[in-house]
């Protein structure tokens, strides 16, 4: 019942924006000239837009195995605070540890959000196979957008699919703006949003890395410097 009802969720305004952006995202492999198989194993395997889209990156710009490795990781390293945090609330009925595992599989950030909004209204027995619904369904539904996309990729203006791989991007603002709970996090997106466009700018090769860790490193020690002058 509660992996069904999770299925259902998948099908909220969220999921057509992810549906959306990879059906840009097959687009894009298309017209970068990566095989259809190639394509799928990205969606169904790496299961992270911002991810996938840096290894198609790296392919076309003929980086090297180390070099796209190292960026995919990077790109993908959000994802474990992600899985930190949401894991103590998705176990907390103590399922199995392969059930876990399969939950952390789909990690990303729009099951993320749906699973911090909604998981409290959901009964601790019935959370893991909850997520597992949601998960698998997006999953499924961003398989068959990216074929769909890949199949119309020669069709479809370059310019298109990348505003609809944009859409995801955001609605990550969007829903993080939400999600926020305290003021470092709120930083945090200021600082990334002023540091990112920057740093693409003057250091294109690093840009994400000096947005992303760069930006959250200042928000954190802004954070302790408030808490440091508020306790003397």
């Amino acid at each position: 019942m509660w992996f069904w009802r999770g299925s259902r969720q998948a099908f909220g305004v969220p999921g057509l924006i992810l549906f959306g952006s990879m059906l840009g995202f097959g687009g894009l492999a298309a017209q970068s000239g990566l095989p259809l198989d190639i394509t799928i194993a990205m969606t169904a395997v790496i299961w992270a837009l911002p991810s996938q889209v840096v290894l198609v990156g790296a392919i076309a710009g003929g980086l090297s195995l180390l070099t796209t490795a190292i960026a995919v990781t990077l790109s993908a390293v959000r994802l474990l605070p992600m899985t930190v945090a949401l894991m103590p609330l998705i176990g907390a009925g103590k399922p199995s540890r392969i059930s876990l595992l399969a939950a952390s599989h789909f990690m990303a950030v729009t099951p993320w959000v749906a699973a911090l909004r909604l998981m409290g209204n959901i009964p601790v027995h019935g959370r893991v196979s909850w997520y597992l619904g949601l998960g698998a369904t997006l999953s499924a539904t961003n398989t068959i957008a990216t074929v769909l996309g890949f199949w119309g990729g020669s069709n479809l203006p370059p310019a298109l699919s990348a505003g609809l791989v944009f859409l995801m991007p955001v609605y990550f603002l969007v829903s993080l703006t939400i999600a926020a709970k305290v003021r470092t996090d709120y930083l945090a997106l200021g600082f990334g949003l002023v540091a990112t466009p920057l740093a693409t700018m003057w250091f294109p090769e690093a840009d994400l890395l000096i947005g992303g860790v760069g930006a959250g490193t200042l928000a954190y020690l802004a954070h302790r410097t408030q808490r440091k002058a508020g306790a003397t």
